[in-house]
Order: C-alpha cells, then sequence, then structure tokens
C-alpha cells in the first residue's frame, strides 16, 4: 500500500514537472507580418491544435480580454489552419493580441502584432 502511494506520487510530480509523456500537443500561433499598417493583410498561422476541430480566432489589447471576434474555422487533419484579415483602415495604432481557441479556451495560443501609422523601414 505504501509503495504503490510513493509510485503514485511520484507520476503525479512528473507530471506536474511536464517530465512525464503526454499525447497532448502543444498549439502554437504566428502572425505575419508582426508591424502591420492599416489596409495591410495579417496572416494567422495555427499549429498543434485538436484536428479537424472548430478553432475561435479573436484579438484585443495585450493584458486584457479579447475584445473582437475575427472567425470561427476547422483546423485541418495534422491540427493546423491559416487565416488572412485585412486591418481595416480605422484600427487604432497599437499592440494587439490574436487569441485562438478550442474546445472554450482548454486549447489556445496566442501572438502578438503591431499596427503602425506609416510603413515600417
Amino acid at each position: 500500500m505504501r509503495r504503490s502511494a510513493l509510485v503514485l506520487a511520484a507520476l503525479m510530480g512528473l507530471s506536474l514537472a511536464g517530465l512525464a509523456g503526454s499525447t497532448t500537443a502543444v498549439a502554437k500561433l504566428r502572425v505575419a507580418p508582426t508591424l502591420v499598417q492599416r489596409g495591410a493583410t495579417l496572416t494567422v498561422r495555427g499549429s498543434g491544435f485538436v484536428p479537424k476541430v472548430r478553432v475561435t480566432i479573436d484579438v484585443g489589447r495585450p493584458n486584457t480580454a479579447p475584445t473582437a471576434h475575427w472567425t470561427t474555422l476547422k483546423a485541418n487533419a495534422v491540427g493546423g489552419f491559416r487565416y488572412a484579415k485585412v486591418i481595416s483602415r480605422s484600427a487604432f495604432a497599437g499592440q494587439y493580441v490574436v487569441r485562438a481557441c478550442q474546445r472554450t479556451c482548454r486549447v489556445k495560443a496566442t501572438a502578438s502584432y503591431r499596427i503602425v501609422k506609416v510603413k515600417p523601414v
């Protein structure tokens, strides 16, 4: 009895430390370009999401809840997706965070971009 409790405690410790084996993929999100002008296209690419499950893409300012919903799409057979968004000409300049969520945000990833007033050099 005591031995099984020790083994269980050791496995829990490894799991909490992230050292135990897992089948869960790590969701990642990238945006390009990271500096974008109003009226230009921002491309959002995701990987490591649950395959063939809906992904919700939202945007907002850093350290706040998302304030705009961009789209809902389905991840492909390997858990990836691509989405292109034209940045509104009326958007405010500054830093933004794109968030992609699956399964009520139990699976999520974020990426940052900045809207600039003039074309970046």
